[in-house]
């Protein structure tokens, strides 16, 4: 690394819908998008991974919602499941309205 070069911290959270249902996740997001994180990853399991009071959001509408609350955050999935799923089309599709209607990064 050069002399001049600067390291910037990232800041980033994990949005977990099998641990939190979505609508405290959305507040969250939006909370923490105006306190400067950077990105949030989020799970894509429609199944929570616990029998006591989880939860199992959707994360594709649940990231569009996301989106329209917040300002900075680059936001995008883990792990998704295309063809097992989500026919790639589908994903393909969402992926190009979130970039028309919103005009930010995602992952």
């Amino acid at each position: 690394m050069s002399k001049s070069a600067e390291v910037k911290t990232r800041l980033s959270i994990q949005a977990a819908h099998e641990q939190i249902n979505p609508i405290d996740l959305l507040d969250d997001v939006i909370y923490l998008d105006k306190k400067g994180i950077e990105r949030c990853g989020t799970s894509d399991h429609y199944m929570p991974w616990w029998d006591t009071g989880a939860s199992g959001g959707a994360a594709w509408p649940w990231m569009g919602a996301a989106l329209a609350k917040t300002t900075k955050l680059v936001i995008g999935t883990g792990v998704t499941a295309p063809i097992l799923r989500y026919h790639p089309a589908i994903v393909a599709q969402v992926l190009l309205l979130w970039l028309i209607c919103f005009q930010k990064e995602f992952f």
